[in-house]
């Protein structure tokens, strides 16, 4: 179901990006569950226009992770907060310490859901890496849209700019690249 596809790094090092089916936009609006009675194994996804069968696999699940950031933050979470500043680091690092269990299990799913599959082919550590990476992305995607029904959306547009900026360092960190750019990008080094 899925492929890797190896990208050469500076180092000589190969890295797997992994590619299969996915759904392109996957988001909250675009699953839909019955509810009387609710049969959560029955979802149906719809809004297939994204969908490819040559995909980068870890992008729907943050994207998804993202959206239901998204309504945390339209049922009155204020962005700026000590509870939002908790939401950025759990959906970061969703094995974190956190006062915030419910929304740390809903991450911890989404993130464990993909790590466990990618794990059982040996892909671990890029499935993380890749997460990461599409948390950063996709985030900065969300803090350049209108975003509707939030109560102060420069606000959330920022919250999207601290998820992405912090999934950017834990990347960094994760592939041991942290050390290279933490003093700042010098052309030696780059």
């Amino acid at each position: 179901a899925f492929a890797a596809e190896a990208d050469r790094m500076d180092d000589g090092e190969q890295r797997g990006v992994l590619y299969g089916r996915a759904h392109g936009d996957l988001h909250v609006r675009n699953i839909l569950l019955p509810i009387s009675p609710l049969q959560l194994k029955q979802y149906k996804l719809i809004d297939l226009g994204g969908y490819s069968s040559k995909s980068p696999l870890a992008r729907d699940p943050m994207h998804l992770l993202l959206s239901i950031s998204l309504e945390w933050l339209n049922s009155g979470i204020i962005a700026g907060s000590p509870v939002s500043r908790s939401l950025v680091n759990l959906i970061v690092r969703p094995r974190a310490s956190t006062a915030e269990k419910e929304y740390q299990e809903v991450s911890l799913a989404i993130h464990n859901a993909g790590y466990e599959w990618a794990s059982k082919e040996g892909w671990g550590k890029e499935w993380t890496q890749q997460s990461l990476l599409f948390l950063a992305g996709c985030s900065l995607r969300y803090a350049s849209r209108e975003l509707l029904g939030v109560n102060d959306p420069n606000s959330a547009r920022g919250w999207f700019f601290d998820v992405a900026a912090v999934a950017a360092r834990a990347y960094l960190q994760e592939a041991d690249l942290w050390d290279r750019y933490r003093d700042g990008c010098t052309t030696h080094n780059l």
